[in-house]
């Protein structure tokens, strides 16, 4: 797995979903996105989890930057409200403040 895949599912777990849903959900959408991976491939379930994990902070530095470089619009600024506040609950929720110190 390289890591745009890596990158592509800590953005759609910690920014698509609503806190609460992914909260709900979260086990069973990495159990998917695991099964989905290469039958021979020696990832395991764990891995996948700790990769997620190690970059949901950076889904919080992408949504603040992306927010600077854009045309202001209603609809953006809800945007850039809402990603930011859910990419923290994620990094929150796996514990990635453990890995900065």
């Amino acid at each position: 797995m390289s890591g745009p895949a890596r990158t592509n599912l800590a953005y759609f777990l910690g920014g698509a979903l609503t806190t609460a849903d992914r909260r709900r959900g979260y086990d069973d959408l990495l159990h998917v996105y695991h099964e989905a991976l290469d039958p021979g491939s020696d990832v395991t379930p764990e891995r996948v989890r700790e990769w997620v994990r190690r970059q949901s902070f950076m889904r919080v530095v992408m949504s603040v930057a992306a927010s600077v470089v854009v045309e202001r619009t209603d609809r953006g600024e809800h945007l850039f409200m809402t990603l930011p506040a859910r990419h923290c609950a994620h990094v929150l929720d796996t514990g990635e403040l453990e890995l900065l110190a």
